[in-house]
């Protein structure tokens, strides 16, 4: 009777150590996961800190950019319209 807990009391103290074997695996893995994604976190806040200001550049930029080809549209009006008077005008002095 007294092998049989003892054998009993091995098993349960393998099983236990297996257990304790495994939690310390993984509490190192997430040490591991921790450190990386520490370092992901940092990589991505140097890049990311600038964003805002280059997003209003960006914004500044694209509206100077609007305000240009809304000028230049205007000109290519004006342009279009004075080489039709001056085709109508061409074809009064021919006839």
């Amino acid at each position: 009777m007294i092998t049989l807990v003892v054998i009993f009391n091995l098993l349960i103290t393998l099983v236990n150590l297996f257990l304790a074997w495994r939690i310390w695996q993984l509490l190192r893995w997430l040490a591991n996961l921790a450190d990386t994604l520490t370092k992901v976190e940092r990589s991505t806040h140097l890049v990311l800190c600038t964003a805002p200001s280059v997003i209003l550049k960006t914004g500044r930029g694209a509206g100077h950019l609007k305000g240009y080809y809304r000028r230049a549209y205007v000109q290519l009006q004006r342009g279009k319209q004075v080489l039709t008077l001056f085709n109508l005008g061409m074809k009064m002095v021919r006839e």
